[in-house]
């Protein structure tokens, strides 16, 4: 018997597609839109990087490593600019510290920061450094003078609330918070390339710490100069009353801010925190890790001398991409030449301790300015001053989004102020919590037409009212979803 070969029953198999399709390479390369797509957004997020970190903060955040040569040491300035003369201030218009902001001082009352000198060596009869220096370097709450044999970090300096706090040194922001329990929002600058006060010929990195603030305008990576403002004095976190907390701090501290002692120590020793600093808890510690900070700023060192001509070049060769604080200096500068510039004069009259509730909102969006002391009478008639801010913004928000404001100054006889003759102006909310992006208003930031734009970023599901300098805004009332 034989069996034959199974045949196929008419079946064929044959391909579907007749060529091989190309390599995913090949099909992209095929697609230039595809490629442009990607480079016009790379191109965006890197623009986007530089503009908000600067290009030391973008190369910092993609290359996980900071090239500190960048920042080069150019001298020193104190924290704090101009204080009140509180005997006069309480005196001639009951002012107060304690109760009162910096805008309210009058400006004939205001005077530089007076030198430092350690309550050790001050003159006892003098009372007038223990009203500015409340606790020195390494001192004690409990001491008439704020001195002593105790274990207080850094100084503190009695401020009214809002009195403009600026940078020691050339550095960048390590880093800014809040911290409700200790010390309430502050700012860590770290300086490198400066002096060691030890042996000012050779270099280190210090690290100056702001505390106790109402607002803190810069952001973590920020490259700053000496003498730039980077917050507003306060009393939030644990303090009993408005001051500044100013320290520096050695490189080699086991954190930073360091402080000499810790929670567990004090449990140890069964002290509270005030009095472990009275009882000079770990004191060693602060003379080993903490540099007297007033002393050092008054010491203005000499920028150390770069011996290897190799290192110098490193240094001082790179081509400097000037500052946003740099630019509008120079446009200020070409602005002067001109046209006539326009003196104002800041509203100077004392008011009572505002309640922290709501503020209540004027019934349009204009503020009216309050009244100066100065009579008109006194003022040059070429001159003219500010009788009204005008803010144009939504009436309401709907979610944390950043929100545009367009600001302008009139004058009494309603005409627009351009180019006017004002200080900084900081952004600082008056209720509720934003960001706000410029954080200070210069005179270059106002166009021809007076008008200055800027970008306000809820941080609260809450009403939110600002100040620009002494000009508060309507409401700006949150109409979303409440959050639980």
């Amino acid at each position: 018997m034989t069996f034959d070969a199974p045949r196929r029953a008419g079946f064929s198999a044959k391909r579907i597609q007749k060529r091989k399709q190309p390599h995913p390479k090949h099909y992209l390369k095929q697609r230039v839109t595809f490629w442009v797509a990607v480079l016009s957004l790379f191109a965006f997020v890197t623009g986007n990087m530089v503009g908000r970190l600067g290009w030391y903060g973008f190369w910092a955040s993609v290359m996980g490593k900071e090239d500190d040569s960048l920042i080069v040491y150019s001298g020193t300035e104190p924290p704090v600019r101009e204080v009140p003369d509180d005997t006069q201030w309480s005196l001639s218009y009951g002012g107060d510290s304690g109760a009162h902001t910096f805008s309210e001082v009058p400006r004939d009352l205001r005077r530089s920061l007076p030198a430092y000198v350690p309550a050790a060596a001050r003159d006892p009869e003098d009372d007038s450094l223990r009203l500015v220096y409340s606790v020195d370097h390494l001192g004690r709450y409990s001491s008439t003078d704020g001195g002593g044999e105790g274990s207080h970090a850094g100084i503190d300096i009695r401020l009214p609330t809002g009195t403009p706090v600026y940078a020691v040194m050339n550095g960048v922001v390590e880093k800014s918070g809040n911290d409700p329990a200790g010390f309430g929002i502050y700012v860590l600058l770290r300086h490198p390339n400066v002096p060691d006060p030890d042996r000012p010929t050779r270099m280190t990195t210090l690290y100056s710490h702001y505390a106790h603030l109402s607002a803190a305008l810069v952001t973590n990576g920020q490259v700053v100069r000496h003498g730039d403002q980077i917050a507003a004095s306060g009393r939030s976190g644990n303090a009993s009353g408005p001051h500044l907390h100013f320290q520096i701090d050695r490189n080699d501290a086991p954190w930073h801010p360091y402080w000499p002692f810790s929670s567990a120590d004090m449990r140890e020793a069964n002290l509270s925190f005030s009095q472990a600093i009275d009882a000079g808890l770990k004191r060693e510690n602060g003379v080993r890790y903490l540099v007297n900070p007033m002393l050092y700023v008054q010491a203005n060192y000499a920028p150390v001398q770069i011996a290897d001509a190799s290192i110098a070049s490193s240094v001082h060769s790179r081509k400097r991409v000037p500052t946003r604080q740099e630019r509008m200096e120079s446009r200020l500068a070409r602005l002067k030449t001109e046209a006539p510039r326009v003196a104002v004069l800041d509203p100077v009259p004392v008011l009572p301790a505002s309640d922290p509730t709501l503020p209540v909102a004027p019934s349009s969006s204009s503020v009216s300015s309050p009244s100066s002391v100065t009579s008109a009478s006194s003022v040059a008639p070429a001159f003219r001053q500010i009788s009204r801010v005008e803010f144009e913004m939504a009436a309401s928000f709907k979610s944390r989004s950043a929100f545009p404001v367009k600001i302008r100054l009139f004058d009494s006889e309603g005409r627009p102020i351009t180019n006017p003759d004002i200080a900084d102006l900081p952004l600082l909310p008056a209720f509720g919590q934003a960001e706000f992006r410029p954080a200070v208003l210069k005179a270059a930031d106002f166009r021809t037409d007076g008008t200055a734009d800027i970008d306000v970023k809820p941080l609260s599901y809450q009403t939110l009212v600002f100040m620009v300098g002494n000009y508060q805004s309507p409401p700006v009332r949150y109409a979303g979803m409440r959050q639980k």
